[in-house]
């Protein structure tokens, strides 16, 4: 075989062997990357939410000889609790608990959410708006209250934190709804808004939910 013919076989033979080499040290390369991206992703912060629901205060029943308490029939508070499940800790956290009702008798009210700035990974914190009529402004009495029917609320919980690790920003939102008064009975429950409601809230309320958006 001629000489020459045998060098450039031999040539090509060690050049596909380098161009292999070459192509698995970066798929190896690529793999380590990517266990390493997937293994600080598995580690963020992340928040859930978690018994939430509506609460009401009590007050002395009017007319009453034993100053019994009962429910306050107009006033009620959102409350539930926040936690951060990831492995690190969440810095720089900001938040705020959206009420955005239905009925146009009320106002859009917004409470800022009290975190501290590091949320450490699996802290647990209680939060809440303040004070909610339940009943509008002008409504007429106690004798209409059986009769009353309140179409109910969205409750929107935002959240704001950095990853430390990473400086990596993030947000998150959480759509719940309360049922709101049917036949005089006062729903205590929330219930998760569905992608439609979500959807409808977000393009109306744009400039509040913004900041709470991935």
């Amino acid at each position: 075989m001629d000489i020459e013919l045998l060098k450039t076989i031999a040539t090509s033979v060690s050049a596909l062997a380098a161009s292999a080499s070459c192509f698995f040290a970066a798929q190896a390369l690529k793999a380590n990357n990517e266990a390493k991206r997937n293994e600080i992703e598995s580690g963020r912060p992340y928040f859930i939410l978690f018994e939430f629901g509506l609460t009401r205060p009590t007050v002395v029943a009017a007319l009453s000889t034993k100053k019994e308490e009962v429910l306050d029939p107009t006033k009620a508070r959102i409350e539930g609790t926040i936690s951060n499940r990831g492995k690190r800790p969440a810095s720089n956290v900001s938040g705020s608990v959206l009420i955005l009702p239905i009925d146009a008798h009320y106002d859009v009210r917004v409470f800022p959410i009290g975190i501290a700035d590091d949320a450490a990974g699996g802290t647990d914190w209680n939060v809440g708006t303040g004070a909610l009529d339940l009943f509008p402004k002008d409504f007429p009495g106690r004798d209409a209250a059986p009769h009353y029917r309140n179409p109910g609320f969205f409750v929107v919980v935002g959240v704001q934190y950095e990853d430390p690790l990473t400086a990596t920003p993030y947000a998150q939102s959480f759509f719940l709804r309360w049922p709101g008064i049917s036949d005089g009975l006062v729903s205590g429950i929330l219930v998760a808004a569905n992608r439609e409601e979500r959807d409808r809230l977000i393009a109306q309320h744009s400039r509040l939910l913004q900041p709470f958006q991935p």
